[in-house]
């Protein structure tokens, strides 16, 4: 239920100067559910098509919202009768329009540059439309997870040499999975200087500190010599 808050403030403020700030949407809705059962009420949530009607309309506050509501209130209870005859194909050609309206093709292309969002975005397309949202929220889930730590765990290096130093830049996380295709290079020529340039390394865990410890005393042994550098 509170995926929907997060897709509407992702898809609709990032081009409005409106600040969004998920915790308190997702503070409110949790109030009102647990206050509801006093009420005989049922649970709610957010609506991709309320949400982006009121925003085309030129809502920017949350006044907006109970403008609308008390609006709703006013028209149940006078044209009630008369909504009692509409027909629901209507009722769903409005709201096709309206998602029609949310389709921003300049945000699929950018997905399109990018493999693992273009895998994401069909995968989660797919299971949408012949399985269900549910479902497709779930799998959008895990495919985005995995997908990053796929990505996480792998390291690029570029090694070049000038007579007897050798230069390895690294690029990427290092920690406990990703460190050892850099260990093996680092002990495969432990008589040399090799200088390891890590200002392009986010991320450095424990594991992968005491891994570099470790080579450098090897190297030390050995007469090499291994030096680190950061930004």
């Amino acid at each position: 239920m509170y995926v929907a808050p997060f897709g509407q403030g992702r898809g609709q403020y990032p081009a409005r100067e409106v600040p969004f700030i998920l915790q308190k949407e997702v503070l409110a809705q949790a109030v009102s559910n647990i206050a509801s059962p006093f009420f005989s009420t049922f649970a709610g949530s957010g609506s991709f098509n309320r949400t982006s009607v009121a925003v085309e309309m030129g809502a920017r506050t949350p006044l907006s919202g109970l403008v609308a509501a008390c609006a709703v209130v006013v028209i149940a209870w006078g044209l009630g009768p008369l909504f009692t005859h509409l027909p629901m194909p209507a009722v769903a050609g409005v709201l096709v329009l309206v998602g029609i309206g949310m389709i921003q093709v300049g945000e699929i292309r950018l997905f399109l540059h990018n493999r693992i969002d273009a895998a994401v975005f069909g995968i989660t397309l797919f299971t949408v439309a012949f399985v269900g949202l549910e479902a497709g929220i779930l799998v959008a889930a895990i495919a985005s997870v995995g997908f990053f730590v796929a990505s996480a765990s792998k390291v690029a290096m570029e090694i070049t040499h000038e007579g007897d130093l050798e230069s390895v830049g690294v690029k990427g996380n290092l920690f406990y999975a990703s460190m050892d295709g850099l260990a093996n290079h680092l002990r495969a020529h432990p008589s040399i200087h090799t200088r390891l340039d890590m200002s392009r390394v986010p991320y450095c865990d424990t594991a992968a500190i005491a891994m570099l410890e470790t080579i450098k005393l090897e190297r030390h042994r050995r007469g090499g010599r291994l030096e680190v550098v950061a930004a």
